[in-house]
């Protein structure tokens, strides 16, 4: 099992704010699941916030370890790019929804604005919609993995999913794999120096 305490996820159904089960598919160990989020576009300073004090509250034995699915990974970003001592300087971004059905740039500034130090996990399915928009409106961007590499700034790992697209963890070979990809990251995590605090902490 993963030498973790306490995990705070985010992880929607496809098209909804629910929770798959209670617990993150592939991730053993207690986890705290956060669902009190709005997708609307002008809700995320609030979404963040909340997550910020989510985390805080699970945070009694020791700092957690933040895991997104689609839209939760932007929130989860939004917050890893502070410093605090109730989450870990890593995160797993599980299907990273990278194009949106727009131009809007936040998804991408969401990554780049993340702390320089900081290690994240990405799972994704090899043929993700979310990072495949080849002659969408003209555009020529990069996909897959490359698509993320090309925007991601700090530490990252990739886990991709041979085959599957956005859902990237319904079978129990993505689920084994995710874990096995978790696990190392944690690994790392623990290994690595650790982050000194921001002055708001």
């Amino acid at each position: 099992t993963i030498g973790i305490r306490s995990i705070v996820s985010l992880y929607p159904r496809i098209g909804s704010g629910g929770l798959v089960g209670p617990s993150v598919p592939g991730v053993p160990g207690r986890v705290v699941t956060f669902t009190d989020f709005k997708t609307w576009p002008n809700s995320m300073p609030n979404n963040i916030k909340k997550l910020q004090a989510a985390a805080i509250n699970a945070s009694t034995e020791g700092p957690v370890v933040l895991v997104g699915s689609s839209f939760g990974c932007r929130i989860v970003a939004g917050l890893l790019k502070q410093r605090g001592a109730a989450w870990r300087n890593c995160a797993v971004m599980v299907s990273y929804p990278l194009y949106g059905d727009n131009a809007r740039s936040d998804r991408v500034a969401a990554l780049r604005e993340v702390n320089a130090d900081a290690a994240l996990l990405f799972h994704s399915g090899s043929r993700d919609e979310y990072l495949d928009r080849r002659g969408w409106r003209g555009q020529d961007v990069p996909t897959g993995r490359a698509a993320l590499e090309a925007v991601v700034s700090c530490n990252a790992t990739y886990s991709i999913v041979d085959g599957v697209g956005h859902s990237s963890c319904g079978s129990r070979r993505a689920k084994d794999q995710l874990q096995a990809a978790i696990e190392k990251l944690l690994r790392d995590d623990d290994a690595a120096p650790a982050a000194a605090p921001s002055a708001t902490d």
